[in-house]
């Protein structure tokens, strides 16, 4: 029986990743912080998923639970990890303080780098190991490739594992590891909900116009997002592709996305983003 691990299992696309495995027939090891997150998928998987408590920031919980997943699979090994867990900050760079910033490199890049290093052997990453090579599937997103104004922070951490990505396939390819990329846009989950709270931070500040618009901006986002199982049927089929791709966009408009990165100048984009803006405060008011 094939078994995968997949972080932050919550909500979201941890969430539904999770139940489309469990109901392919595979053993989920999921990771949480609240172990009360996890009840969901304990009463759906029953004995196929193990609840794994912990927070990607702390070495120490995720070697605890490395050690509590070789002990269950044994030489059998994984077949796949799914770096998921992520947190998004908004926000303008200028006055963003700057433990947040660092707490959100911490957590989508740093920590996904502790979860490879703890579970990669498990995935063959060690040419002692007979077991033939599992994948490594990192999810990144569309900010990755575009940066948004207010989303420095967030777009700057996706960047970063775009780049890791790239790295890490490289440097396993003498141990067959596949590293794959999932770039999805906009998704309908709670992840965003989160960045709510900033309205009244940032009204002494020349961005006060349009972070006081920044709950409308949030929504009118989440409003064209796309479905998680939309994501969810990309990332199974990365898994199961004889022949994957090493990036997979999963986005809603593909040909504005197109166009910026390969049509338009910097400058051009540059504009668009800021009329945006302007043009959402001025609609509001």
């Amino acid at each position: 029986m094939k078994s995968i691990l997949i972080t932050g299992v919550s909500s979201g696309i941890g969430l539904e990743t999770a139940k489309k495995f469990l109901k392919e027939g595979w053993i989920v090891f999921g990771s949480v912080r609240n172990t009360n997150d996890a009840k969901q998928l304990e009463e759906e998987g029953k004995n196929y998923f193990i609840t794994l408590h912990f927070d990607v920031c702390n070495a120490y919980e995720i070697l605890t639970a490395a050690d509590i997943v070789k002990k269950r699979v044994g030489e059998r090994g994984l077949d796949c990890v799914i770096n998921n867990a992520g947190i998004a900050t908004a926000g303008p760079l200028l006055h963003m303080p700057i433990h947040e910033f660092q707490q959100q490199l911490d957590v989508n890049v740093t920590g996904l780098l502790r979860v490879t290093q703890a579970f990669a052997p498990l995935l063959k990453a060690d040419k002692k190991s007979n077991k033939k090579a599992g994948r490594l599937i990192n999810i990144s997103s569309m900010s990755g490739l575009i940066a948004k104004p207010f989303l420095g922070a967030y777009a700057a951490s996706k960047f970063a594992i775009e780049a890791l990505s790239d790295a890490l396939r490289r440097e396993f390819m003498s141990y067959d590891i596949d590293v794959i990329v999932i770039e999805p846009g906009p998704v309908k989950t709670p992840i965003w909900g989160k960045s709510k709270h900033l309205k009244p931070r940032y009204q002494d500040t020349d961005y006060a116009d349009v972070m006081s618009h920044i709950n409308h901006q949030i929504d009118q986002m989440s409003s064209g997002a796309i479905c998680a199982n939309r994501v969810v049927k990309i990332i199974y089929k990365a898994v199961h592709s004889p022949k994957p791709k090493t990036r997979y966009m999963v986005n809603a408009n593909h040909v504005f996305t197109w166009f910026a990165l390969n049509i338009f100048s910097d400058r051009s984009v540059d504009k668009m983003f800021h009329k945006q803006s302007t043009k959402l405060a001025q609609k509001i008011y």
